[in-house]
């Protein structure tokens, strides 16, 4: 299977991240909050199990979805941070986790295995 450390380590970073997310935005333990923190933090988690499908699969839109993720996390962690002053230890983890994944989602292995490989014009045959 090509490039399965990418697959693997990737779904799973994105899978506790929305683990995470869930567990520290959502009040009451329940699915959609009712301010646009928690909305804004519910698309997160939504959109980062598709990235995960397209890791799974190795489609250049979970690579996107992925780093979108990352965007929406890191301006609600900082607009929290600024604005609430009792959630600022959670916003400063949920930072700290998204800048961990935007420098994963760009290394060099991850990057490449996103990439569509073209030989005179046909795309390259996969080999599993």
């Amino acid at each position: 299977m090509s490039h399965f450390s990418v697959r693997l380590g990737g779904g799973m970073a994105l899978l506790v991240q929305a683990f995470l997310l869930q567990f520290l935005w959502t009040p009451h333990n329940t699915l959609i909050g009712e301010t646009p923190i928690f909305i804004s933090i519910t698309i997160a988690v939504f959109l980062s199990l598709l990235a995960v499908l397209g890791f799974v699969f190795l489609r250049p839109t979970g690579w996107i979805l992925a780093m979108l993720v990352q965007m929406i996390c890191l301006l609600t962690a900082l607009f929290i941070r600024f604005s609430t002053p009792s959630f600022q230890a959670a916003a400063h983890f949920t930072m700290l986790y998204s800048i961990g994944l935007v420098l994963y989602l760009n290394a060099h292995a991850v990057r490449s295995a996103f990439e569509r490989r073209f030989q005179n014009g046909q795309p390259e045959e996969v080999k599993l």
